[in-house]
């Protein structure tokens, strides 16, 4: 996807800079710099944390080293990176008003019954997918065919086109098109661990909330948080796992999907305001851990009313 990076650096200036530069993102080719989709940075919106080059260090002290250019979107984004969000002067860019509909015909309420598929004349050549085939024998086709159907059906419209793993395909009568034994494989949750911290000094000025926190227009140019960083996990514990699971023989475990080279399995932010629905709610300078619920709900109220007059206003 082109981006384009915002680089006011306040909301009162209207200069904006080429935040892929090559100077300063040696992979720059990775990037796109003439489309409709804006891609905003701390860095290019000059919103700089208070515990910015702190956790910088904390985060190399336990081995994560900063990616080039701190870009996490350049090919491999294991490492330390810039938070990078898709908003153009602080407000989020949805693909569906960035990219009109002009043109583009959309059909509603259709089940696709399996992708059309025409075999190579050669056996050096692979088959090519030219269009699908609806539940109700209707046909579409096109120069280009994307399978974009979610983490579930997408590899069940692989199978039901012939794309898989042959063992699968032949059990369930479909020709095998094309022997793939990925498809349908390493599937990962996505899950969310939220952690909050009471500060020892809240009036340091560390989280939204606090009194003595910087009051700059550039904060409402994106979320508070400085950094994306990406780690893989522990391979000893992982293997014990994989062979108390009884998944993979021992000897045969280096070959393991999991185990076998780097991955990115945990993303870790630090966000400078606490904001919870959930029992107990939290003090969004950090200062308490409250247990009443009527001034819990009385203190986040007057927390996020502050945080809009403070900021949103400035939207």
């Amino acid at each position: 996807m082109p981006t384009l990076i915002n680089g006011q650096t306040t909301l009162a200036t209207n200069a904006i800079q080429e935040y892929h530069d090559a100077n300063v993102t040696p992979e720059r080719h990775e990037h796109g710099s003439n489309g409709p989709v804006y891609v905003a940075t701390p860095s290019s919106t000059g919103r700089r944390y208070p515990l910015r080059e702190k956790l910088a260090q904390a985060w190399k002290e336990n081995n994560v080293e900063p990616l080039r250019g701190l870009d996490g979107n350049a090919g491999c984004p294991v490492g330390l990176a810039e938070l990078a969000e898709n908003r153009r002067r602080g407000l989020r860019q949805l693909a569906s008003s960035v990219y009109p509909l002009d043109g583009v015909h959309v059909l509603t309420n259709t089940l696709v019954k399996h992708i059309l598929i025409e075999e190579s004349a050669t056996t050096s050549s692979q088959p090519t997918a030219v269009g699908i085939e609806t539940a109700n024998g209707e046909q579409y086709l096109g120069g280009e065919i994307i399978a974009a159907a979610g983490s579930y059906r997408t590899p069940q419209l692989l199978m039901l086109s012939g794309i898989g793993p042959s063992e699968i395909l032949n059990g369930l009568d479909i020709p095998v098109v094309l022997e793939n034994p990925e498809v349908g494989r390493n599937l990962s949750d996505h899950l969310q661990l939220t952690q909050y911290w009471r500060l020892k000094d809240p009036s340091a000025g560390y989280a939204f909330g606090s009194p003595s926190f910087p009051n700059h227009p550039e904060y409402a140019l994106g979320l508070p948080v400085d950094w994306m960083v990406t780690t893989d996990i522990p391979k000893n514990g992982l293997a014990e796992a994989i062979a108390a699971d009884r998944e993979q023989p021992a000897s045969s475990q280096s070959s393991h999907p999991l185990l076998r080279s780097e991955r990115s399995v945990m993303e870790h932010l630090v966000v400078y305001v606490a904001a919870s629905a959930a029992d107990p709610a939290i003090v969004h300078d950090g200062s308490a851990f409250p247990r009443h619920r009527d001034w819990q709900s009385t203190h986040r109220r007057r927390d996020a009313a502050r945080w809009v007059r403070t900021y949103g206003a400035r939207l």
